[in-house]
């Protein structure tokens, strides 16, 4: 047999292995895209559903006409305090497409100019305060589902102004996370 023959034979090898493993490897790839495909299907799934029971929470500045058990406090504070990002606007990004939901549903208003400014008031950022009570509401949403609770009652919420050098303004907002009985 000449040496061509055998050298083609073993080039002819290499090439079908390292073709085989090409293979291998895009059909990994494949399976792995796949895989990870179906993981974010299942976390986009998990969010919305998170969502919907963050949402079925109740919060009420009253009572509930229904017995239930008493859980806990709970608590949320947001300020629009910071020169180039504040915890309001990190927040305001969180909730943007809620936002903008109800905003599209006349649910909030929409965001309008301040002319406080030509008479010699400052608005210490008024046209936030329904996106912070919004965002506020929804963080003690969150926290009553994990403690356990599905309303929060007797919520309150305080709004400082802090009116020395820039203005900002402090949102508290607070309840009694609670656990209906049903039946």
């Amino acid at each position: 047999m000449p040496f061509w023959d055998t050298d083609y034979k073993k080039e002819a090898m290499k090439t079908k292995a390292a073709k085989e493993a090409a293979e291998q490897k895009a059909a990994e790839a494949k399976q792995k895209a796949a895989e990870a495909k179906q993981k974010a299907a299942e976390a986009k799934q998990r969010a919305a559903e998170y969502r919907q029971k963050v949402n079925a929470v109740i919060v009420t500045t009253g009572d509930l006409k229904e017995d239930y058990e008493i859980i806990g406090p709970v608590y949320f504070q947001v300020s629009n305090k910071g020169l180039f990002s504040s915890s309001l606007s990190d927040l305001v990004n969180k909730y943007s497409a809620e936002i903008e939901d109800m905003k599209n549903s006349a649910l909030m208003s929409e965001r309008r100019s301040d002319w406080g400014f030509l008479w010699g008031e400052y608005s210490v950022g008024q046209n936030d305060f329904e996106k912070a009570f919004f965002v506020a509401t929804q963080e003690l949403k969150k926290r009553a589902l994990m403690l356990g609770g599905d309303a929060v009652v007797s919520m309150r919420q305080d709004i400082d102004l802090d009116t020395s050098g820039f203005q900002y303004f402090y949102l508290q907002m607070y309840g009694t996370v609670v656990k209906r009985i049903n039946g």
